[in-house]
């Protein structure tokens, strides 16, 4: 159907790293699935995600308000901008909630996942997808551990790929400081 394929657009978009682009097929999807009276809590939720990534965070808040819902979704995103806004300490803490709320088992991995980002922030004060500094100190163990949390809840490639690099980032840090 024409909904599912916009947002599957958008997903490729993000992909690419072309939030632009996503972020209008994520419109345009919600657009169409709100015309069609479906439900569009997702496509909420990837639309908003890609306007926190872009910058725009009230409109982001604006359109989870359009929503209307306190789900996990809503939730997520308010983890996003914590992490946006610098507050990677917030950003774990509801993380954390997001996978006691019986939430589907993506949206539980993608937490854990932006967890792993705040572990960075407050590790290296840069994150993954985000771009605003922060302070504090995160472990790579930590890092670790959520992206292992992330491989738990969903067995998607994409997860262990992340838990595959960070492995393989430890171990070319390691090699770094060992003599031979």
């Amino acid at each position: 159907d024409v909904i599912m394929v916009l947002s599957c657009l958008g997903d490729a978009a993000e992909e690419k790293g072309d939030h632009e682009n996503a972020e209008q097929y994520y419109e345009d999807a919600l657009l169409t699935a709100q015309e069609n009276h479906s439900d569009n809590s997702r496509m909420y939720r990837d639309y908003a995600m890609t306007l926190v990534e872009n910058g725009y965070i009230a409109r982001a808040e604006d359109v989870m308000r359009q929503n209307g819902s306190e789900d996990a979704g809503s939730l997520f995103i308010r983890a996003c901008i914590d992490l946006w806004e610098g507050d990677a300490n917030a950003c774990i803490q509801k993380a954390e909630e997001i996978l006691g709320t019986g939430a589907d088992a993506d949206l539980c991995a993608d937490a854990c996942v932006l967890a792993a980002d705040a572990c960075l922030k407050k590790e290296t004060g840069s994150s993954v997808s985000m771009t605003k500094a922060s302070d504090g100190g995160g472990t790579e163990e930590e890092r670790v551990s959520w992206f292992e949390r992330a491989v738990s809840w969903s067995g998607d490639i994409k997860y262990l790929r992340l838990l595959a690099g960070e492995y393989w980032k430890q171990v070319g840090d390691t090699r770094k400081t060992t003599y031979y």
